[in-house]
């Protein structure tokens, strides 16, 4: 056997078993994504006999795969961004951006049946509410948006019942520093800072994912770089993980998150840009979105479909 064989051969088994079951059982993985890992190894094959015949026949391969991957990622997310603006779903929407936030989510409950609201946003509402958020992140002049918001929809926004926080004298980041970490209901004392959903808001929230069609996350439920609240963020990537619809990652700090807890391979879609998930969501489109569909050498989506037959 030539070592351009051997080495074919032995990539080859390394890129199957990295992009095969082996990587999350199949109940445990999305139908979109089984689809797509059976579509990747196919290439893989190609690719490896591709080399053992010719180093140069593989690299063409290889450009060949590659520009239609490409060309499928992009029709997935607009064939995404369709699904929001058009077909009312199920789906859970996680958004905890502050200041865009709230322009954000309203456009959301236009097509969202949920949203469920953690992280550093829910203590505006808390505040709306008439609850004391103490030194928890707060955003005064929002405060009647959250309101006006909760008049309005307030059967489809899905508030944490309690949270996890930080007492006075502890320091963010820092356990050593000291401080006590108390589970409390909505209202935080003066002095304390909420930073985690509790563990009974946590359980809440994972049933409401597992039961979606389509769930959009964006934005944890509190300080997971911290391992004292962490928990929460970690249920809620579990239950995206372990969600049978269809799964997207806003990007951002929940792409990093995701990344943290091992779930990144059991998703559908993790976008690279937070803030333009967001805007694509809002106004159904993104200027490099639309030169990209204006290029000369655009792919047209039905020619990538083959890609996953």
């Amino acid at each position: 056997m030539s070592p351009a064989v051997a080495l074919a051969t032995l990539w080859g088994a390394w890129a199957l078993w990295h992009v095969g079951a082996g990587r999350a059982p199949d109940h445990r993985r999305s139908p979109a994504l089984i689809a797509r890992q059976r579509s990747l190894r196919r290439w893989v094959i190609a690719a490896v006999v591709a080399l053992a015949v010719h180093p140069m026949l593989a690299i063409g391969v290889g450009v060949w795969w590659t520009r239609r991957h490409l060309a499928e990622r992009r029709r997935r997310a607009n064939e995404q961004a369709a699904r929001f603006a058009d077909v009312p779903e199920v789906a859970d929407l996680f958004v905890v951006a502050l200041s865009a936030g709230l322009t954000v989510r309203s456009a959301l409950l236009g097509v969202a049946d949920q949203i469920l609201i953690g992280g550093g946003m829910c203590f505006t509402f808390f505040a709306a509410l008439g609850h004391s958020v103490g030194s928890s992140l707060l955003e005064p002049d929002r405060i009647d948006d959250c309101k006006a918001l909760l008049d309005e929809f307030g059967d489809r926004l899905v508030l944490p019942s309690d949270v996890v926080a930080l007492g006075p004298g502890g320091k963010v980041g820092d356990p050593e520093a000291g401080g006590e970490v108390r589970n409390m209901g909505r209202s935080v004392p003066d002095g304390w800072m909420g930073l985690d959903i509790g563990p009974g808001s946590a359980a809440e929230f994972a049933d409401h994912v597992l039961e979606a069609s389509t769930v959009l996350w964006n934005g944890p439920m509190g300080v997971f770089e911290d391992p004292r609240f962490e928990a929460g963020t970690r249920s809620v990537a579990q239950a995206v993980a372990d969600c049978r619809g269809f799964t997207v990652i806003g990007g951002g700090d929940s792409a990093a998150a995701i990344a943290q807890f091992g779930f990144e391979d059991q998703v559908d879609h993790i976008s690279t840009g937070g803030g333009a998930s967001l805007e694509l969501i809002e106004r159904g489109d993104l200027p490099g979105v639309e030169a990209l569909r204006r290029a000369p050498n655009a792919v047209e989506a039905d020619e990538s479909d083959e890609f996953n037959e």
